[in-house]
């Protein structure tokens, strides 16, 4: 009986550790897109915002950068004269790296303020 006992048990516990271990598969994960950049056409139909500025500030934070631009003209959506852009300090996180005094031509999704 005892025997009987221990197999059970051990069944009973690699049954529980392989039960558990399927649980934690890892969920796929996918990369950013934005190496692939749009066609003009699909960047205007795809964003909130379409709009041309120039960079007058840049705040480095610990993981992103926030840059204001002076918007100079709007394709698309209702955009402020000033305009506040945040990104991805790190390009490898699909994060663009603006300078000051440079012009852009922004498609942008979010909020505007």
């Amino acid at each position: 009986m005892n025997r009987l006992r221990r197999w059970i048990t051990v069944w009973l516990t690699a049954t529980i550790i392989a039960l558990n271990l399927l649980a934690m598969t890892p969920t796929a994960v996918y990369a950013c897109t934005c190496a692939v950049s749009p066609s003009a056409t699909a960047g205007l139909r795809r964003s909130t915002a379409v709009f041309t500025e120039k960079a007058t500030d840049m705040q480095w934070g610990l993981m992103t950068v926030r840059v204001t631009f002076d918007v100079s003209e709007v394709w698309k959506g209702s955009v402020q004269k000033v305009q506040t852009v945040q990104t991805s300090r790190s390009e490898t996180s699909c994060g663009f790296d603006f300078a000051v005094d440079k012009e852009y031509l922004v498609y942008a999704n979010g909020q505007y303020r």
